[in-house]
């Protein structure tokens, strides 16, 4: 939503003002980091706030998404959104590094309320999904994060979905 285009980023603001003044609720989901920050003034209790999270290292974030705001940023702007009461979640898709994306949730889980998660698509990572798939639910049901697993990494997991308390369907 956020782009490097300080024109485009009025007419974000101007939309938000739209669904907000007809009382239509709406998610934000951004790699734009602290730049959303101005609009949260918008925000009704149905509205939510979200980033895309691949790395918490910076150098490796920028090398591959090179126009988003780096990981510090984005995390800054969760922390602003959740202090202001505004509800928020957090994309892990894609998961390119399984220890980075552990690091960036135990970072981020004490002001985000919910979490996606998903396998990366279009690089070919060495990641043991089972392992990061059991890892990243037992985190979240042990913090009790509600989630949504994307049905691209459910068959890496060793239990059920139906089986586990905290996932939800997608927001």
């Amino acid at each position: 939503v956020y782009q490097l285009d300080e024109e485009f980023n009025s007419i974000t603001r101007e939309a938000l003002r739209l669904f907000s003044k007809y009382n239509q609720p709406f998610h934000i989901l951004t790699k734009g980091g602290l730049k959303a920050v101005r609009d949260f003034d918008l925000y009704k209790k149905s509205d939510w706030f979200a980033t895309t999270l691949t790395f918490m290292n910076e150098r490796k974030s920028l090398q591959i998404e090179p126009n988003a705001a780096t990981p510090k940023e984005r995390l800054e702007a969760l922390k602003i959104a959740k202090a202001r009461g505004i509800r928020t979640w957090v994309s892990f898709e894609p998961v390119l590094d399984a220890d980075e994306t552990l690091e960036l949730y135990k970072a981020s889980k004490s002001y985000v309320d919910f979490y996606k998660i998903g396998k990366v698509s279009r690089y070919k990572v060495d990641v043991d999904w089972n392992r990061f798939a059991d890892e990243i639910v037992r985190r979240l049901e042990i913090d009790k994060k509600p989630y949504f697993i994307k049905y691209d990494l459910r068959p890496h997991l060793s239990v059920d979905i139906e089986e586990l308390r905290y996932h939800r369907e997608a927001r």
